[in-house]
């Protein structure tokens, strides 16, 4: 049976501001943040990792600047998933537009196993302010 992993509490300090930084900073912030917690992940990236891909379709890229949106109109979105090689967490932003919501992806951030992932859900949640 797998490990628990408990959710560390020095992430409850750490100061974290996305807004007016670009993708690839905030993925660099993330990954940072969680080997400082002792929860190393196997990599942190953007969503999207190609320089021609439709951020509709793929996701953001690095150098795409973190969404800004009025308050009720976006949020950004921690999920955990199953990813080629196991399960990861997916850092994703929701927002409303023309009456419709939609979701497009952000970070990937590939776990160790299942509980690894929840476990680095639990950090990210936390250091969006999510929990």
């Amino acid at each position: 049976m797998s490990e628990v992993l408990d959710l560390p509490v020095e992430l409850a300090n750490v100061p974290f501001e996305p807004v007016g930084k670009t993708i690839g900073e905030v993925a660099g912030e993330i990954e940072r943040a969680l080997r400082s917690a002792g929860l190393a992940p196997e990599y942190v990236v953007p969503a999207n990792g190609y320089a021609d891909a439709p951020e509709e379709l793929h996701g953001l890229r690095g150098t795409s600047v973190w969404p800004k949106v009025p308050y009720r109109a976006g949020y950004p979105c921690v999920s955990v998933v199953r990813f080629d090689r196991g399960a990861g967490v997916l850092v994703s932003f929701v927002r409303a537009v023309d009456g419709c919501w939609r979701i497009q992806r952000a970070i990937r951030i590939a776990a160790r196993c299942r509980s690894h992932a929840w476990a680095i859900a639990a950090a990210v949640s936390r250091l969006f302010d999510l929990d």
